[in-house]
């Protein structure tokens, strides 16, 4: 056993936590809590909600929203959570295509520093996604002593965006350690992920000039321009390289592809009604804000100290380096399906950023006993959903009229996924 799972046992520093049920959530069956760091770091915040479904038998599935240093209250009010916020800004309805509706859903504020997650010091802030990792597998640890009826139950991890890298640090810290954690991880569901930028980075001129964003001379031309970039994001131990290539990908992305466009980069199908917006590209998400900080709603919540609450901490973004956030993660995720662990990826087709095109070529990278037939598979239509490929214990999902938001583009889709993800034969 971990010595220091062992350690708070002994102590009794871990009280086992009761449901709550409360009118400000429309009386669905959640935990909130802080689990304490060691060496006195801070606390992680947790937000933990019961499935609708079978919450004795159904499986455990940590979500990570994008980042790092988004909270976990925006995915729980905004993305795929059990509710959606008001036009009041002060009360809830319902959302159908909740992902609790087949699971018991944990949002973590994470890494330390984010939403409600405190720390008396910046220092304390992970510097890499293994310490990062390490502190996820902690509260994992401390969540099945708090919450006994956790305890042996399937575990599934999922996230978006940047925090691809994130989930695969946590999901191989928990294979190499999974003697000392009382969980049994099945599988990981990353969408519209940054798995390598050195190949997802160039697409995007390919991919502007096939969704008709941009003419064929500025195609060609960025063709080339992207050529040194690719090279310079390759440079893995190269700060000065990787800052270069990251920068000038992203000044040919705003003045070239973007330009004076009005589209929405996260979904070009959309306009970008709110491009000063601070928050999330051209989406407005203030109300969440208004929401989580009302009174009421922190003390359902047993909130500690809510002065320590953004939308977005930079100093938890800024705290992980560029090396971090631009490595090449294909290795990690050839670990992960290798495993046998089951994977789903999805990719909404209208994300300019991490889009189809990226995504398919990282994922084909992949190296396991399935990849060249993988590679050679030809995708097959899922209905009105989209169109995917299947091997074995691995599925690309590409997914129709949806942009990175794939649980708010396309809800039913994004549950559905889920569910073949817990019941991979079904594809």
């Amino acid at each position: 056993m971990n010595r220091l799972y062992l350690a708070f046992l002994l102590l009794g520093l871990i009280a086992f936590i009761s449901a709550k049920q409360d009118p400000v959530f429309l009386n669905e069956t959640y935990y909130s809590d802080y689990v304490k760091l060691e060496d006195d770091r801070g606390s992680l915040w947790y937000w933990l909600f019961e499935s609708r479904n079978s919450p004795k038998e159904d499986p455990l599935i940590l979500y990570i929203p994008d980042g790092p240093g988004h909270t976990a209250a925006f995915s729980a009010l905004a993305v795929n959570g059990p509710f959606k916020i008001n036009d009041d800004n002060s009360t809830l309805s319902i959302n159908p295509y909740s992902w609790n509706n087949i699971a018991n859903v944990l949002y973590v504020d994470t890494p330390l520093g984010t939403g409600f997650s405190e720390t008396d010091d910046l220092e304390n802030m992970p510097l890499n996604q293994s310490g990062v990792a390490d502190d996820i597998f902690t509260l994992l640890q401390q969540l099945v002593i708090q919450h006994p009826q956790f305890k042996g139950r399937d575990l599934y991890v999922a996230g978006d965006g940047w925090v691809a890298h994130t989930l695969v640090w946590v999901c191989n810290k928990i294979l190499e350690n999974s003697d000392d954690l009382d969980l049994k991880l099945k599988g990981w569901h990353a969408m519209n992920p940054y798995i390598y930028p050195a190949v997802q980075y160039p697409t995007w001129p390919e991919f502007a000039y096939q969704r008709k964003l941009i003419n064929e001379s500025t195609y060609n031309s960025l063709k080339e321009a992207f050529v040194p970039i690719a090279e310079w994001l390759s440079h893995l131990n190269d700060p000065d390289d990787l800052i270069e290539g990251d920068s000038d990908a992203h000044n040919y992305l705003s003045t070239d592809i973007i330009g004076n466009h009005s589209f929405n980069p996260l979904n070009i199908a959309q306009s970008c009604p709110y491009p000063d917006s601070g928050t999330v590209e051209c989406y407005d998400f203030g109300a969440v804000e208004q929401f989580i900080l009302q009174p009421k709603v922190l003390k359902a919540l047993d909130i500690v100290n809510a002065d320590v609450w953004a939308f977005f901490n930079f100093s938890a973004f800024n705290a992980n380096t560029i090396r971090d956030y631009l490595d090449n993660s294909i290795p990690y995720f050839s670990k992960l399906v290798q495993s046998g662990l089951q994977g789903v990826v999805y990719v909404g087709d209208n994300d300019l950023y991490r889009n189809e095109i990226g995504v398919e070529r990282v994922v084909n990278d992949f190296e396991w006993d399935g990849q060249e037939k993988f590679k050679d598979l030809k995708y097959k239509t899922w209905g009105d959903h989209g169109e995917y490929k299947h091997l074995d214990n691995l599925t690309l999902m590409k997914v129709k009229d949806a942009g990175f938001f794939i649980p708010i583009d396309q809800p039913s889709t994004s549950l559905l996924g889920l569910e073949r993800l817990f019941n991979s034969t079904e594809w």
